[in-house]
């Protein structure tokens, strides 16, 4: 069966496009990956990892407030999500901190904290 792609099930106005990084305003980012259709960038001014396209705020009940969205159907699948992620930022200071901002199904968080972050 096909998967329904998940930019289609939202309304056409719930998704904004970030010109420019959220956290500094820098426009110098480069693209990290795709996963489920959604860019995620990375500024090359103070390194925050972003989506480039992302639901507006007043908008984010439609997928936090939908059930399936809590539940976890792989474990192993998402653990490997987390660690590539971590991986991306290595090598890392000891004792150095890491700021998690919404943090949906943990996995990044999980692995953080397995390996001393």
């Amino acid at each position: 069966m096909p998967q329904i792609s998940i930019k289609s099930r939202l309304p056409p106005d719930s998704l904004e496009e970030l010109l420019q990084c959220p956290y500094c305003g820098s426009k110098d980012a480069r693209l990290l990956f795709f996963e489920k259709e959604f860019e995620y960038m990375d500024c090359q001014t103070c390194s925050l990892i972003y989506l480039k396209s992302r639901l507006k705020s007043e908008c984010l009940h439609l997928i936090y407030d939908d059930v399936s969205y809590h539940q976890v159907s792989n474990h192993g699948y998402l653990s490997k999500i987390g660690f590539k992620r971590l991986q991306m930022l290595l090598p890392l200071p000891m004792g150095a901190r890491i700021h998690e901002d919404g943090a949906g199904n943990v996995a990044f968080v999980s692995q953080c904290l397995k390996f001393g972050y």
